[in-house]
């Protein structure tokens, strides 16, 4: 621990001058800013692409061997499904339909694309609070339910209205939330039958849909998913993947992140925010240092060692890093919330990414720090005061 002396130095020095300490503080806090808007686009990009599958309720799941992510499936057998069902601690298997169709602003008369995710609505497929009071509503003829997060392009809308989809006309009897993607933009909940209805070209010669994007399989409590899988994949033919929900995260994780140079550019932006945030703690300790060259200089020849010196300096850098931090913080928390509005990606700010911002916020004023004390350990008083 440093001494209280240092401490009460560092405070001294850094806040005699209270304008400069406010402008100090203030490009601190856009330092912290910066990194903290990189840290959240990249994980509320990435988060945003997993939350359907956080949403699914299931054990296992299904996909066609030729899906490489979620927001892009290709159609298997469903008897897939009706062949895992036979395999011991599989309860249910259920049918997810997802299709992308032209969605009109009924204010602007604007189309643009939209996802449609379909289902049985009296099935267990979806953790989707708002689901449980519209299941009724969703079994009539051309209704559907529409996420409230989706961007407001696609128009502002309650339940009640009726839209354009896919050409037809959808009355719209509920809202939720879900949430954007990488893709998709909004996202619209409907039955299976409204799914055959809006998507014909999906329907078999005898009217029924026949194949699925997204299988799900419930199993019984207590049973080990990984044995289910591995029996499951004896009786289904290779044409389809069977993968636990973690082996699925990781999948599309690894697939955006290979894909797509998100991970680096924002990765980048923060190593960026890292430097100019050195840049301007080094500009304002310095400065200090240099206004206060004669009192270390008179310090130094009082007997006061190197270690003292660089200490005191060390804990500007300290304090500036907190002071900083603080109003940061608050200003990222609300931030967050307005994006999150805008965007409909999920912004968080959690413990993590709190703490490596913090860490990295601490770093750079010590490394400040470290390159301006030079100035200190180099003064020779007799040249101060000559």
């Amino acid at each position: 621990m440093w001494p209280a002396t240092h401490i009460s130095l560092a405070w001294l020095n850094l806040t005699h001058n209270k304008r400069r300490l406010a402008v100090s503080i203030a490009g601190v806090v856009c330092t912290v800013l910066m990194m903290f808007m990189q840290v959240g686009f990249l994980h509320a990009l990435f988060d945003g692409q997993l939350e359907l599958l956080e949403r699914l309720d299931t054990g296992l799941v299904v996909l066609s061997t030729r899906t490489r992510t979620l927001t892009d499936t290709t159609p298997f057998p469903q008897r897939r499904l009706a062949q895992a069902l036979a395999v011991s601690g599989v309860v249910a298997v259920q049918p997810l339909y997802v299709a992308s169709a032209t969605w009109k602003n009924p204010h602007e008369r604007r189309t643009r694309t939209i996802r449609v995710l379909a289902f049985d609505p009296m099935a267990s497929v979806l953790r989707i609070p708002e689901l449980e009071r519209s299941r009724d509503a969703l079994q009539w003829a051309d209704t559907a339910l529409f996420d409230v997060q989706s961007k407001p392009s696609y128009g502002r809308i309650a339940p009640g209205m009726r839209v354009e989809l896919a050409r037809h006309t959808l009355r719209i009897v509920g809202l939720f939330t879900l949430g954007t993607d990488f893709v998709y933009d909004g996202t619209v909940l409907m039955s299976d039958r409204n799914f055959g209805r809006f998507f014909p070209s999906r329907l078999s010669a005898e009217g029924a849909l026949r194949r699925v994007d997204i299988g799900l399989l419930q199993l019984a409590a207590g049973v080990d998913p990984v044995l289910v899988q591995r029996a499951v994949l004896q009786i289904v033919p290779a044409d389809v993947l069977v993968l636990t929900k973690a082996e699925l995260r990781a999948r599309e994780m690894a697939y955006w992140q290979d894909s797509t140079p998100i991970g680096f550019v924002f990765t980048l932006g923060t190593a960026v925010g890292f430097v100019i945030g050195v840049m301007i703690c080094y500009q304002i300790l310095f400065t200090d240092v240099v206004d206060h060259l004669p009192q270390f200089a008179t310090l130094k020849a009082m007997g006061y060692t190197n270690r003292y010196l660089i200490a005191v300096v060390l804990q500007e850098a300290l304090l500036l890093s907190g002071l900083g931090f603080l109003p940061g913080l608050g200003l990222t928390q609300v931030l967050y919330i307005v994006l999150a509005r805008l965007t409909g990606l999920p912004f968080s700010l959690t413990v993590w990414r709190t703490g490596l911002v913090l860490l990295l916020t601490v770093a750079l004023a010590m490394v400040a720090g470290i390159i301006a004390v030079r100035k200190v350990v180099s003064t020779d008083p007799a040249e101060v005061f000559a």
